[in-house]
């Protein structure tokens, strides 16, 4: 075999025989990843520094609060606005599995990926997970109860999932004993409603997802890649979007030629509250988008707005 042909040859996680690249034992020269594919399954045994890891790269086209910088081995992924009023950032470090971590990065959470498990806590993230191809890394969700999502269901009808709480109420002693790689959550900044702080002083790896700040569908759509990034699933995320960018587009170009905008009304009072979303968030864009007429449009929040019941009334 030429000299550098093994450089950078992936093994399987769970391969016991140094240089297999896969648990079939592949010869390195058969296996697809080590320079031109991401490796989503296996990790690096002959480590090349001069060898690019993650050939296949996302590119951030909509979103905001997301930021990803490439190295050659490890990726450094940044969550700029994780909630309103946020006076810090969030960020993490993603190192090829098999090769060693950069120094210096005393700011940032260090984890190896491709990640092996993880623990959603938003529902929102269930779609992601499920177009990634990401379920049978998923172990665990806050609530079975709020969970629509039909194969997350039927993981849970099998006993394949664990329910963890959400917010203040996280129950740490099943999530520690669940051993997750990584936690996706979000934060309001509030510790005394949130779940983040909690896992964190667990020494959990939490990763904060701030995809709900972001104030265009699309730029939401795009935190797909934030969670394809853990699973070096860069590929499968671009695609993901490109489709979903071209469709969304396609419809938004004919309801703005509509000259009908039915009014509509979102959400439904909680208690003494009635959350609806700000004229800047990206429902109203989508509702804009749609065609629709949308009673808050100048507003100027990016956040929900909480109002008393007969505000809504008055103003819907």
């Amino acid at each position: 075999m030429p000299d550098g042909t093994t450089r950078g040859c992936p093994r399987a996680n769970n391969s016991n025989d140094r240089g297999d690249c896969s648990p079939s034992g592949h010869d390195c020269t058969a296996c697809a990843g080590s320079t031109s594919t991401n490796l989503s399954d296996v990790c690096v045994d002959k480590f090349d520094p001069n060898v690019d890891y993650f050939p296949q790269k996302s590119q951030i086209k909509a979103a905001t609060g997301l930021k990803i910088d490439y190295f050659k081995n490890y990726k450094v992924v940044t969550v700029l606005t994780p909630w309103p009023g946020a006076d810090k950032m969030f960020k993490y470090v993603l190192v090829q599995c098999g090769t060693p971590a950069p120094t210096g990065m005393t700011d940032a959470l260090v984890v190896n990926v491709p990640a092996k498990s993880l623990v959603a806590m938003s529902t929102t993230e269930l779609p992601a997970i499920e177009q990634l191809g990401l379920l049978n890394k998923l172990i665990g969700i806050d609530s079975f109860m709020w969970t629509n999502n039909a194969k997350v269901l039927d993981l849970i009808k099998a006993g394949k999932l664990v329910e963890i709480g959400g917010g203040a109420d996280v129950d740490i002693e099943k999530t520690v004993n669940l051993k997750p790689d990584l936690i996706f959550t979000s934060g309001s900044g509030s510790p005394e409603y949130d779940a983040p702080p909690k896992l964190i002083e667990a020494k959990l790896n939490v990763i904060i997802d701030g995809s709900w700040m972001e104030q265009s569908p699309l730029g939401r759509a795009e935190w797909n890649k934030f969670i394809a990034v853990f699973f070096n699933k860069e590929a499968t995320a671009e695609t993901n979007y490109d489709e979903i960018a071209t469709e969304y587009n396609a419809m938004a170009a004919k309801a703005k030629a509509v000259t009908t905008k039915p009014s509509v009304l979102l959400n439904m009072p909680y208690k003494d509250t009635w959350s609806i979303p700000g004229g800047k968030s990206y429902v109203a864009q989508m509702l804009a988008d749609a065609g629709m007429s949308y009673a808050w449009a100048n507003d100027t929040s990016t956040g929900s707005l909480p109002l008393k019941f007969e505000e809504v009334l008055d103003k819907s």
